[in-house]
């Protein structure tokens, strides 16, 4: 993605309008707006805040100083609008929505970073699958490993990792940037010039060790469970459950970062990682809020319903 590509709908892969959309300046235009005036209910205030992150991550990864950006949007953010009926505001909310009502009919959509992608998938439970598993926002591990992200189970979400392993890792934790010790992940191979951690390029930015911080697995996933979500593999499929408070936390991670899957032996230490990439994280989790619209009756139901009597 290109610092240029900066509008919501060009987060996703599906069909999207093709003009290039508001810049950066607009966008936190459009957000001082929505928070003076509360413009949009939250799964649109989510997106908007993902395509500004995004977009400003596209200019840190260009050569920005973040710094910069931030005492800029400040600026932008303190001139803000002259009230909720500035002239600037409607152009920019009517494209925002239209934006999320072309993205809204689409049932699957993906949401591509650097190198990873998160996979939404906002399909109706298909008869005779209720109860089982299913990913609706999801991202798969380099080489296909492990799948990472939130699944449905019954009407409730759970965050979770599901892989084939021989081992039986004795416990799991998420490792990710704490952002009161560190303000922006660092880059681990200097511009390119060393190799990323594991060799991984999704784990290029992060966390030092001493900003690090850890959210420890909460349970298992039973058996039965991590077969339907692990990748097809040979070994025994295994996995764990992660609180869902963490899921916010990592989504307001710059999207650049990576976050780290650790899986530890009997003796405690790492015998197992992987890394995803925090990437459109944000956006695919306004995404899967906001429910797809109802289908259109086909035109002879709908001329039956016009000719049928009232009562």
């Amino acid at each position: 993605m290109t610092p240029a590509l900066t509008a919501l709908a060009l987060l996703a892969t599906q069909p999207a309008p093709a003009e290039a959309g508001p810049g950066l300046d607009q966008l936190w235009l459009l957000r001082a707006g929505d928070e003076a005036c509360a413009l949009f209910e939250p799964p649109a205030r989510a997106l908007l805040d993902a395509a500004i992150a995004q977009a400003r991550d596209d200019q840190v990864r260009a050569g920005a100083d973040p710094r910069r950006l931030d005492d800029a949007r400040r600026r932008v953010a303190a001139a803000g609008p002259s009230g909720c009926d500035d002239e600037r505001l409607a152009p920019l909310i009517a494209g925002h929505e239209r934006r999320i009502v072309d993205l809204a009919v689409y049932s699957d959509l993906t949401f591509p970073g650097v190198v990873r992608q998160w996979r939404v998938d906002r399909g109706a439970v298909r008869t005779g699958l209720a109860g089982e598993p299913r990913w609706r926002v999801s991202q798969r591990t380099a080489g296909g490993e492990a799948w990472f992200g939130v699944f449905e189970q019954d009407s409730e979400m759970h965050l979770a990792v599901a892989f084939n392993d021989a081992e039986r890792h004795t416990r799991s934790a998420l490792a990710f940037r704490d952002s009161g010790r560190q303000p922006f992940p660092m880059d681990f191979t200097a511009g390119g010039l060393l190799p990323a951690p594991d060799g991984d390029p999704a784990a290029a930015w992060g966390a030092g060790a001493r900003a690090q911080t850890r959210a420890t697995a909460s349970g298992r996933l039973d058996e039965a469970a991590a077969a339907y979500l692990a990748p097809a593999g040979g070994a025994p499929a295994r996995g764990f459950l992660y609180p869902d408070s963490v899921l916010q936390r990592l989504a307001a991670l710059t999207p650049r970062e990576a976050v780290a899957v650790e899986l530890y032996d009997r003796t405690g230490q790492i015998s197992r990682r992987f890394w995803i990439e925090v990437g459109g994280l944000k956006a695919a989790l306004a995404m899967q809020a906001i429910p797809l619209p109802a289908p259109e009756p086909a035109p002879a139901q709908a001329a039956a319903l016009a000719a049928a009597p009232t009562r």
